[in-house]
């Protein structure tokens, strides 16, 4: 096993599709705290923060990752196989 990945295609707030926290929900249940969601803000060319902007999304803490894969079965199990999300993600 190896440290969890949020796939970027398929998770909701990354790819800008809505809220969505299954894989905090699963690694919270299973006792290991390992994902917490972060603000990401966009930036101007310069860096700067663009005022406004910004999502949160998940990001997993790699020194409380214990390489499970629960968050990532849960992601798949409910985004690709229930709401067949895979299909409309964008490469």
């Amino acid at each position: 096993m190896g440290l969890a990945v949020v796939n970027k295609k398929i998770c909701l707030p990354y790819a800008g599709k809505g809220a969505c926290q299954i894989c905090m929900d699963e690694c919270m249940a299973s006792g290991y705290r390992a994902i917490e969601f972060m603000h990401h803000t966009e930036t101007d060319d310069n860096g700067i923060p663009i005022e406004g902007t910004g999502y949160l999304a998940p990001v997993v803490l790699e020194e409380k990752c214990v390489g499970c894969g629960l968050c990532q079965a849960r992601c798949h199990g409910i985004n690709v196989k229930e709401k067949k999300y895979e299909k409309t993600a964008k490469p």
